[in-house]
């Protein structure tokens, strides 16, 4: 049964049993109404309409590809021109009696749109500077959306104008961008802000669309980062204060909190500590031995920023990236206490996992209580492997590990029933 079909028949009974009022059930009615043009469609629509729109937009540009090599200058620009002009124009005609169809259409010329710019710049051989070409494609969009209101537009800007910036950054470092961590740094800050703008208290479809974006971008970031880590300038024996890198830093930082502000409003705060907290990563050295200590915690840290962040923000799925990022972070910190035999790492990742299970109690979080169970379990199961397995015959440590698992799984999964009746009754 669809959603607002649910709502209306529950609504209905409510009424008939006289617990709601005919005129408090008009008003959710209205208020319902409301809202209801600010919602995304659900997910078939969405499935439907964006990969009909892309391939429908692959088909227009491979058959343009097909014939370009014999058309003259002229009719590829008017052919350009034109297959910009007629997705729009579509969805102009097609907003009264079908809007999605239209937003589609609409979309794919914004998309289309870049490839004109680019086209355009191959055919008059004009002088080669790519991030100009992402900047002229994300004014386009940006003009969709003063025009139209529509969430794709914003979501094409939100992703085409930090291309512009980090293309325009890759361009300032030639060769060594994939080593930059400042713009890694950026990207990652971004990501979260994209992941947190979507509150509670605000459900429309551009914010929901920026923390899917978000959502999306924050592995690819988070990869990125690692990788130019190794490379940053802090840990370079040459850096001197004075170098520009400074001032690239204080950007690439200040930028997305100024986003996180213009879309939170005063709970932007948040991304304050965000910032600091992406920044002291570049304290740290991962080729060291507490170099690397140090960024596992530094990832703890974070993990459990975000959490908190999705806990107060209501939001399920930022509490499951911080659960997932503690997660890792445990993991790590477990593989590293493996190499070095550092036996106060163990007794943190056990109070770690007490924590998450006690927030999950507190908060009425049913996946912080099973991953603090799980979190517990892993760091028994690392201790025993490389603590107690080493120091028993082959025979006795295989007994040893199997009575870990038969009763340790059975105990633990008895103190996550009680965890969970515990939080259940809470609430």
């Amino acid at each position: 049964m669809p959603i607002i079909e649910r709502w209306e028949s529950t609504l209905e009974r409510w009424s008939g049993a006289g617990l709601v009022s005919p005129e408090l059930a008009q008003r959710v009615r209205a208020f319902e109404a409301e809202r209801a043009g600010t919602r995304l469609p659900g997910w078939p629509v969405l499935l439907a309409l964006g990969f009909g729109g892309i391939l429908f937009a692959t088909g227009v540009l491979l058959f343009v590809a097909a014939h370009w090599d014999g058309m003259s200058p002229g009719a590829r620009f008017s052919l350009v021109l034109l297959l910009v002009a007629a997705f729009h124009a579509g969805g102009a005609a097609s907003s009264t009696r079908s809007p999605l169809f239209a937003t589609a259409l609409h979309a794919v010329g914004t998309v289309c749109l870049g490839a004109g710019i680019f086209l355009a710049a191959q055919i008059f051989n004009l002088e080669e500077h790519w991030p100009l070409g992402c900047l002229l494609w994300a004014a386009g969009a940006w003009l969709g959306v003063l025009l139209l209101r529509d969430w794709p537009q914003l979501a094409l800007s939100a992703v085409l104008t930090p291309i512009w910036l980090a293309s325009e950054r890759a361009i300032a470092v030639e060769r060594s961008w994939e080593r930059d961590v400042v713009l890694a740094q950026g990207l990652f800050l971004l990501a979260l802000v994209y992941l947190t703008a979507h509150e509670r208290s605000n459900t429309h479809a551009p914010r929901r669309a920026l923390s899917l974006i978000g959502a999306i971008a924050l592995v690819p970031c988070t990869v990125f980062l690692f990788a130019a880590l190794p490379h940053s300038s802090y840990n370079n024996p040459d850096y001197s204060p004075a170098t520009p890198s400074l001032f690239a830093s204080a950007v690439a930082l200040t930028l997305p909190v100024a986003v996180g502000f213009v879309l939170r409003g005063r709970n932007g705060w948040i991304c304050v500590p965000a910032a600091l907290w992406v920044f002291l990563a570049r304290l740290f050295d991962s080729d060291t031995k507490y170099g690397e200590l140090g960024l596992l915690f530094w990832c703890v840290l974070g993990a459990a920023l975000v959490t908190l962040a999705g806990v107060r923000d209501q939001r399920r799925v930022v509490e499951r990236a911080g659960l997932v990022g503690l997660f890792s972070a445990t993991v790590g910190l477990l593989w590293w206490a493996d190499d070095y035999k550092k036996l106060p790492i163990y007794f943190f990742c056990l109070l770690l996992a007490l924590a998450v299970a006690g927030l999950g109690v507190r908060f009425i979080k049913k996946d912080a209580i099973n991953l603090g169970v799980v979190m517990f379990g892993t760091t028994v199961l690392f201790f025993y492997s490389s603590t107690v397995m080493d120091k028993l015959g082959r025979s006795a440590s295989l007994i040893g590990l199997g009575v870990l698992f038969l009763a340790g799984g059975f105990a633990l999964e008895r103190t996550r029933r009680r965890l969970l009746g515990r939080a259940t009754g809470a609430a």
